[in-house]
């Protein structure tokens, strides 16, 4: 924390006087009425830009401020995956009711994109100390209290559903792009109408690709990570009679003889309308191949696929809702519900150990 930076939008006044106040200090509501008219002719770019680029600890501050409430509302508007952590100090925890709590964080979440924590005088110390933790330290509170420090959204669905573009959202957390390489130019084409040569190549190229983002993931200590697609996706792309075959390829590439698991995390799946999400690929790719009928198998595939994980998978029906309500839900269910993470190395390892092959 010793490289924080501490804003105030209403202006500074130093302990020590002889170092300058802000140019501009409000006290009075005239001058608030003034800041919030300065806030519309972009006056406050500078602090929108910031709200933009970075996660930000809102403390000590007001919501009755106009001015600090158009600025995150213009920010939420601009940024809708972006979220910020406001503490409501709150006296006495007794005198407000659970409901009311539950009212409060989801208005501010729905409005301002703001996480809000509910915190006392002894909370906002507890928080204060927290936050100035060394790592290790950190990592020790954190097993004693028994809670995760690392949390993994796995965002995944059939080809053109958008969680490529939802993803792009997400610019505060910890992202992994759909490929760590170049995209390769046969994945346009459905694997029906790929020759023997050209899957095998398909093949190589993703297990490389799914080992590289596993191993990256597993690397990563904490904080919260989106990424797009699971390991698990290319089973969506092949012929159940494949998938016994396919699973086995995939343990030994990604695992690398053992060395690996896949790492476990929530599954996030966007799930629309085949034909407008058909319609979307061939406009997106220039491309026929693609049909309905390709993108309704997908789906039953991934009903198949994460049967034995179905507790761990959260679905967000993305058909009648624009991009940016999409951002939002896929937000609410990092941000605000409970992490129900599933283990999807044990999805290959109930498939590959299968008697037979799948039919």
């Amino acid at each position: 924390m010793n490289n924080g930076i501490i804003y105030h939008p209403n202006g500074f006044l130093p302990y020590n006087l002889i170092e300058g106040a802000s140019d501009n200090i409000v006290f009075s509501e005239d001058s608030f009425a003034d800041q919030l008219i300065a806030s519309m002719s972009g006056h406050y770019s500078t602090l929108l830009h910031h709200l933009s680029k970075n996660t930000c600890l809102l403390i000590g501050l007001s919501l009755d401020d106009s001015t600090l409430k158009h600025l995150l509302r213009q920010s939420a508007t601009i940024n809708p995956g972006h979220y910020h952590y406001f503490v409501a100090y709150i006296k006495d925890k007794n005198k407000i009711s659970k409901n009311q709590l539950r009212a409060i964080r989801a208005s501010n979440f729905d409005l301002y994109n703001l996480i809000t924590l509910f915190l006392d005088e002894n909370d906002i110390k507890i928080l204060g100390d927290l936050i100035q933790l060394k790592e290790d330290v950190f990592e020790d509170e954190c097993k004693e209290a028994k809670v995760e420090r690392k949390y993994v959204y796995y965002l995944t669905g059939a080809v053109g559903c958008g969680k490529t573009t939802t993803l792009s959202y997400f610019r505060n957390l910890t992202t992994f792009s759909e490929w760590p390489d170049q995209r390769l130019d046969l994945l346009a084409k459905p694997f029906d109408k790929l020759t023997v040569k050209e899957r095998k190549k398909v093949d190589d190229w993703l297990g490389k690709m799914f080992h590289k983002k596993n191993k990256g993931l597993s690397h990563i200590k904490e904080g919260i990570t989106v990424i797009d697609r699971t390991p698990l996706d290319p089973l969506t792309f092949t012929p159940l009679s494949e998938w016994k075959s396919k699973a086995d390829f995939l343990n030994t590439n990604i695992s690398k003889g053992g060395t690996f698991r896949i790492v476990n995390g929530q599954v996030i799946l966007l799930h629309g309308n085949k034909e407008t999400i058909a319609s979307r690929v061939r406009i997106r790719q220039k491309t026929i191949d693609y049909t309905s009928k390709h993108i309704g198998k997908m789906y039953q595939n991934y009903t198949k696929a994460f049967k034995p994980i179905e507790n761990g998978i959260t679905k967000v029906e993305t058909s009648e809702l624009s991009i940016h309500e999409v951002v939002k839900r896929v937000a609410k269910i990092i941000h605000l519900e409970d992490y129900s993470p599933c283990e999807l190395h044990k999805v290959l390892d109930i498939i590959q150990n299968s008697k037979k092959e799948q039919k």
